[in-house]
């Protein structure tokens, strides 16, 4: 008996940051991922072919198509940013520190980025993943007032 079978198979290659979604219009960690098809044989996957590789929102799915050549500039660009989930952490209790501490306008935006990134910081985030979510959020800031 041979078992034999051919197909789509979708895999996650690396988070790529913060991204709102054109389709959703959510906040999301978006993926690279590689979409190819494949044979296999007793379950072992033995050709992969035609390619392709995708950002996509892990919320709706939503897949926008990268050219292969940009696959690697895109990993380089990623590669120190913090992973999905630690950077939608801070994200999430960015918000809740804004709301709980500056309601009102009496503040800087210094001293708010600088109680901002202390108190996320206490919570053991690093500096540099902290400044990074605190960037997205602003240009999303930036971008909403538009």
């Amino acid at each position: 008996m041979i078992i034999f079978g051919w197909g789509k198979k979708s895999k996650k290659i690396a988070d790529i940051g913060l991204m709102r979604c054109k389709n959703c219009n959510n906040i999301s960690g978006y993926e690279l991922r590689e979409l190819s098809r494949r044979a296999s044989l007793y379950f072992i996957s033995v050709a992969k072919w035609n390619k392709k590789y995708y950002l996509t929102c892990p919320i709706c799915d939503a897949g926008y198509e990268i050219e292969e050549s940009k696959k690697n500039m895109v990993l380089q660009e990623t590669a120190m940013l913090p992973d999905n989930n630690t950077a939608l952490n801070i994200w999430n209790d960015l918000i809740k520190f804004i709301n709980d501490n500056f309601s009102d306008d009496k503040n800087s935006k210094e001293n708010i980025l600088d109680f901002i990134e202390n108190k996320l910081a206490e919570k053991g985030y690093k500096k540099d993943d902290i400044r990074y979510v605190i960037g997205v959020f602003y240009q999303e800031m930036i971008q909403n007032k538009k």
